[in-house]
């Protein structure tokens, strides 16, 4: 249920590349939120919300804590960056549906592009609590964007890293990467492929970035028969639908909108192999 609140910011870190962690004290009467839902956030002087997803929820001596991780990227967000540890903050959420965990898999292929690392390491958290296999696949542009990576790292079963820039990781598309882990173009690949696709190992795929990466994830996944998930984002104005501005199409034509029926959405619903 969505509800309207105002937190207390209790920690606010000023990361590299722009990036800027915020941790607030959460409301024990709002409904905790799930991997892949998210909030509007209110700054003090723009007149329109901010839709960040949720970074991460957690406890800490019988207090509730949530993150949202965000890129400084235009006024709002600016505003935002510049809070300080006791400022109130206007919030609602938590908005949207959330990533599905089968119950059936125990591993999972965690895909993201630059901000889209922020809503996979909360759902990163959920799946390692029940002891699923991650193979993370993490990818920017820059090799000073990535974000949290020893985090990551103890929780995925293997991290795979790319940078355009080719400073860490390997150099060129975390798409590029995926296609190699999956084996579609593997003749280069001297290790043995990730995932076996009929027996227990039958992954699970879960991917947030850029549309155009997205689209390039799906397409290989889909042809592997890999079911998979997608984030979506877009401008959102007010987080209940009523604006009608983050309406999408799927490939049959049926208009959704992102905050009411995602931003989690099965990819087939767009692309289909």
């Amino acid at each position: 249920m969505i509800t309207y609140s105002r937190l207390k910011v209790a920690h606010i870190r000023h990361l590299k590349a722009g990036y800027v962690l915020l941790t607030l004290l959460y409301d024990n009467q709002m409904t905790p939120p799930q991997p892949g839902q998210f909030f509007m956030l209110k700054p003090r002087n723009t007149i329109i919300a901010r839709p960040i997803s949720v970074h991460n929820f957690f406890s800490v001596l019988k207090k509730n804590y949530i993150e949202f991780l965000f890129k400084v990227v235009g006024r709002g967000t600016e505003e935002l960056s510049d809070m300080k540890k006791g400022d109130m903050l206007p919030v609602w959420g938590p908005i949207g549906n959330s990533f599905p965990i089968p119950e059936d898999k125990r591993t999972a292929v965690l895909i993201a592009g630059g901000r889209g690392i922020a809503p996979l390491f909360f759902l990163a958290t959920r799946l390692f609590e029940k002891k699923y296999e991650i193979h993370f696949f993490y990818g920017v542009k820059n090799s000073d964007e990535l974000i949290h990576l020893l985090r990551i790292k103890n929780l995925s079963t293997k991290l795979y890293i790319s940078t355009e820039d080719g400073k860490k990781g390997k150099k060129g598309f975390v798409t590029n990467l995926f296609q190699d882990a999956v084996g579609n173009y593997s003749s280069q690949v001297k290790e043995n492929l990730l995932f076996d696709y009929e027996g227990k190992k039958s992954p699970v795929c879960y991917v947030c970035g850029p549309d155009i990466m997205i689209e390039k994830v799906c397409d290989i996944s889909l042809t592997g028969r890999i079911k998979t998930y997608i984030s979506l984002e877009s401008h959102l104005a007010c987080g209940t639908g009523v604006c009608l501005g983050c309406t999408v199409e799927t490939r049959g034509g049926r208009l959704l909108h992102i905050c009411k029926e995602g931003p989690v959405f099965d990819a087939e619903e767009f692309y289909c192999k």
